[in-house]
């Protein structure tokens, strides 16, 4: 894709859309570099991608990054199914295990819920590195029906997606991928505005919900670790010892923008199917 840009046989890039996300039974399961695959699968590959993009992006450009409410992991936001993130900086959280129990759903669920927040802290430094007239903004989707999130994410979980979740898409809290799909394009494309403040914002595709707040004691502590992500040595999110070569980009839902999914995740060494991007 670099190359494309570069001999000028892609438009120049307007847009990217980060939209891969996975959620795992477990906190256990690695990816090939042996990072814990939710945090690779849905923040390193997001800051790794956007290591290598950002310079070919063309003034005016947005990034738009896939957030979820359940990175508050509380009743109101969750319905009580999801547990409170722990995040401990993205040295601590991508190792395997680095939640109690590691082996249970719930830790799984717990990877998923800091993958979540992570995304968020992703977005805020990205904020602060980024020229003027290149934006970058989370969106939150709501809860999306019949995207297979979460096929991996244990028995219980798929059977509440699977049969319940669907009964309330006559209601604001669910939506289709079409529909959601169709909000995210309108993000990216600036047809939905990021309210205030700066230096990023959460712009909200749901029905009304509103934007996620991020506490200013959180925005100064989400910026401690990330700067180890862009040094030669092998480290956290981009340094040499990240493979991306084994990672398939989809790529685009309109000329001058590019939709960003996983197809092949490697994990272990092999490469398992993973959910990628659904909607344009």
């Amino acid at each position: 894709m670099e190359g494309l840009l570069d001999a000028g046989e892609l438009p120049p890039l307007h847009g990217v859309v980060c939209n891969a996300g996975v959620h795992l039974s477990n906190a256990l399961t690695t990816s090939a570099d042996g990072y814990e695959l939710t945090f690779a699968v849905n923040v390193i590959a997001t800051h790794v991608l956007l290591r290598r993009l950002h310079a070919h992006l063309r003034k005016p450009a947005r990034i738009v990054v896939t957030v979820s409410d359940a990175h508050f992991g509380d009743l109101r936001h969750t319905g009580g199914t999801m547990p409170a993130p722990h995040w401990a900086g993205p040295e601590i959280v991508s190792r395997p295990g680095a939640f109690d129990r590691p082996a249970r759903i719930r830790a799984g669920r717990r990877a998923y819920t800091t993958s979540k927040l992570g995304g968020i802290h992703l977005v805020h430094e990205w904020a602060r590195r980024l020229p003027d007239g290149i934006d970058i903004v989370s969106y939150n989707p709501s809860l999306v029906s019949g995207t297979g999130l979460a096929r991996d994410a244990g028995r219980t979980l798929q059977l509440v997606m699977t049969w319940i979740v669907p009964l309330l898409l006559v209601t604001p809290l669910v939506d289709t991928p079409r529909a959601a799909g169709g909000r995210l394009a309108d993000v990216v494309l600036g047809r939905t505005h990021a309210p205030p403040p700066a230096p990023t914002s959460t712009a909200t595709g749901s029905r009304g919900r509103p934007p996620s707040p991020t506490t200013p004691r959180a925005r100064r502590s989400c910026g401690t670790g990330w700067s180890r992500c862009d040094g030669p040595p092998r480290g956290i999110c981009g340094g040499s010892g990240i493979h991306v070569a084994p990672i398939t980009f989809v790529v685009c839902i309109r000329p001058q923008l590019i939709c960003v999914g996983l197809r092949n995740v490697p994990v272990n060494g092999s490469h398992r199917r993973r959910g990628g991007t659904r909607h344009a």
